[in-house]
């Protein structure tokens, strides 16, 4: 929890549903804190920021940024995406965008009254996940064929490795 956090501030935000009002706690966090717990830089948190990447979160009153569990949450996403996935900053900012466009399209279609318009909004998103899986599938192919590029030079270097091996046991005289 926030509180065993240093740099950590909790704020209790009066939040006005259906069932009336009721008090929910939000966790804020300093750079320091979000930083260390994405395993990135303080730098690259504000670079990311800046490019659009994360929202701005906002700031104390001396001007520190305060961000939020979800800031976090999409940092880690993010670093997922660039590490494991190997996706390019571009190509990041296109899957989020292309996410909040599911989003869009969803709300669309929750408001659509009549069922033309829900299956032209149904016809054009499985359009879009179509583009989308394709372009994973082609990524998906280029890994694999990298993966056995790689496994072909392991091999040639484990057989040369084996070869000198052979050829210095000859040389000393103990094959």
């Amino acid at each position: 929890m926030c509180l065993d956090k240093p740099g950590c501030r909790l704020e209790h935000v009066e939040d006005v549903s259906s069932e009336g009002k009721e008090d929910r706690v939000i966790e804020k966090f300093k750079i320091d804190d979000v930083a260390r717990e994405c395993q990135l830089t303080k730098r690259t948190v504000r670079y990311y920021e800046e490019i659009g990447l994360i929202s701005p979160p906002e700031r104390s009153r001396g001007g520190a940024r305060l961000y939020t569990r979800m800031h976090i949450n999409k940092l880690k996403e993010i670093t997922n995406a660039r590490d494991v996935l190997g996706f390019s900053l571009q190509e990041i900012q296109n899957f989020l965008s292309f996410r909040e466009n599911l989003r869009d399209h969803h709300q669309l279609l929750i408001s659509a009254n009549d069922y033309e318009q829900k299956i032209k909004q149904l016809v054009e998103l499985k359009g879009i996940m179509d583009k989308k899986l394709e372009l994973i599938e082609h990524r998906l192919e280029k890994i694999e064929q990298y993966r056995q590029e790689m496994s072909s030079i392991k091999k040639r270097v484990q057989g040369e490795i084996d070869r000198l091996l052979c050829a210095a046991n000859k040389q000393s005289g103990t094959e």
